[in-house]
């Protein structure tokens, strides 16, 4: 609009690609970077930040893609997506839904018609809100300091888990799990979330 700055100080390519016109208006905008969507009331939720690309199993994700497909569902209010882990870096959901029933499996298959499968999060944790910073901003560092016991919230209640039930799968299963570092895999779990691709 009117208030809106002249450009970046000598730097026009940067001025060019943040300073655009409104298609339809004509109008001077900024883009900004950040992600929303218009709510029924007419109000606009943040997102996060368009920039957020990361590398997971030798695959470049834009973490908002995912935030916003999985912020179509009717049961999802609100959603962010980042990864954890270093050596093994993993996609985790955080969740804010707008009823009690979470069932892992809908979100999964939700996001599989819609997504390639290393863009489906490894690890789901359900929150009653989402923590905020000071600037009313999702508090992503508040985020990745839950403790492993609040990620690891997948239960036969949510999942249904399948242990080993003979010797081959126990030694199969033994040997993931060294392989991967994780505990408690069901014969059901799909492995390519957690293999890193070179």
């Amino acid at each position: 609009g009117i208030g809106l700055a002249q450009g970046y100080w000598r730097d026009r390519h940067k001025s060019e690609a943040s300073f655009i016109i409104h298609p339809d208006t004509g109008e001077r905008l900024y883009r900004t970077g950040d992600l929303g969507r218009y709510l029924p009331d007419g109000g606009i939720e943040f997102l996060g930040r368009e920039d957020s690309q990361v590398k997971v199993q030798g695959y470049r994700i834009e973490l908002g893609e995912i935030e916003s497909v999985l912020g179509t569902h009717t049961k999802v209010r609100q959603t962010v997506v980042m990864t954890a882990g270093k050596r093994d870096r993993q996609l985790v959901a955080y969740l804010v839904l707008k009823s009690d029933s979470f069932n892992l499996e809908e979100f999964k298959n939700f996001l599989a018609q819609r997504l390639p499968d290393y863009m489906i999060p490894h690890q789901w944790i359900e929150l009653k809100e989402m923590p905020l910073t000071v600037n009313g901003k999702i508090d992503r560092q508040a985020l990745a300091n839950l403790t492993q016991k609040e990620r690891d919230f997948t239960s036969e209640s949510t999942l249904k888990s399948i242990a080993p039930r003979t010797e081959i799968e126990r030694i199969i299963a033994d040997v993931w799990q060294q392989v991967l570092s994780v505990k408690n895999l069901s014969v059901n779990d799909n492995f390519l979330p957690l293999v890193e691709i070179h």
